[in-house]
């Protein structure tokens, strides 16, 4: 891959020792290791992160890859016009990565963010490949298809019932934290 550094940040030698020391012999995607896969969704949070931080997190970009946030297929964002007539379409968005050994097929500006937030942990996507984590690309924005909200009172006189759905994959904490 051009995009990537030609030398992991980390050698593969040091990353297994790492391994090692950590009891992380036995590789499971799913199952009985969820450090790694709560790993790659700590980078998808520090990339969206760095979105939100860098003001791209309202737009798509050149260079983003785009999909439904039900999921299906993906589409590269080639030019500004491309995909404009679809802003209507609030299900539309950017992906971010769930890093893993392929290239989430970002490229410019959004690229470079994915490639940055990597170097920031010093690890290189050769590091997942190792692993036989293979990555994916998943919705960076969501967007509720319903939400009603009913004031209540409760004991001390206050309380409200939020009623809402989510794509699959959300989490409705998210959601409840932007209210809190």
């Amino acid at each position: 891959d051009g995009d990537m550094p030609r030398q992991p940040l980390v050698s593969k030698a040091s990353f297994r020792k790492w391994c090692k020391k950590n009891k992380m012999t036995g590789i499971y995607t799913f199952g009985g290791n969820m450090k790694l896969n709560a790993f790659q969704s700590g980078i998808f949070n520090g990339i969206l992160g760095s979105r939100i931080r860098k003001n791209m997190f309202t737009e798509d970009s050149v260079g983003d890859v785009l999909m439904s946030q039900y999921g299906g297929k993906i589409y590269k964002k080639v030019s500004e016009e491309m995909f404009s007539e679809r802003k209507d379409e609030v299900c539309f968005t950017f992906t971010c990565p769930v890093v893993g050994s392929r290239n989430s097929g970002t490229t410019g500006n959004p690229r470079l963010l994915e490639q940055e937030c990597l170097q920031k942990i010093g690890i290189s996507q050769q590091c997942f490949k190792l692993l036989g984590l293979f990555g994916s690309n998943r919705p960076g924005r969501l967007f509720f298809d319903s939400l009603s909200l009913n004031f209540e009172a409760d004991a001390n006189n206050r309380g409200v019932w939020f009623s809402f759905s989510l794509p699959k994959g959300a989490f409705a904490t998210s959601l409840m934290r932007e209210f809190m």
